[in-house]
């Protein structure tokens, strides 16, 4: 069982941050898409970053996550910056997070006392990596340079 007209890309063999690809790419699909976000696959940014919304019982409110976007929504997601490092409980939660969304378009609302709702969401993902990601795509395309003749 898979969602229907989902289809996540993973290019590989891209060149490093300091090239200047992914903020390149980044810039084209913004000037098509208006609703294109960008999010560097750290360990700091999964380990630190609040992806799913989640309820504060606190002051009564629903904490938004950055993968609540609108429809229709482009996420390129970086790996080319991701560096070794030790995953927290929060950054294999994020990662979860990431992979329901790329595999069943769905986005989970954390309520609290393992209450969760998932909303089904209509969301590109383009994921970016020196080599095959870590999360699920449905096609791999390797990246090679043209050599000039």
């Amino acid at each position: 069982i898979m969602a229907i007209g989902k289809f996540a890309v993973n290019l590989t063999k891209c060149p490093n941050k300091s090239s200047g690809f992914v903020d390149c790419l980044s810039t084209l699909f913004s000037s098509v898409s208006e609703k294109t976000f960008l999010l560097p696959l750290t360990i700091s940014n999964l380990n630190n970053s609040t992806l799913i919304p989640k309820k504060d019982y606190t002051s009564n409110r629903l904490v938004s996550g950055l993968l609540q976007l609108p429809l229709g929504s482009q996420i390129i997601l970086d790996e080319t910056v991701l560096e070794p490092g030790q995953l927290q409980p929060a950054g294999v939660e994020n990662l979860k997070a990431l992979g329901n969304l790329i595999s069943w378009q769905k986005l989970t609302y954390d309520f609290g006392f393992n209450y969760n709702i998932e909303f089904e969401c209509d969301t590109r993902v383009l994921i970016l990596g020196e080599g095959k990601s870590l999360l699920p795509s449905d096609i791999t395309v390797p990246l090679s340079p043209m050599t000039p003749s």
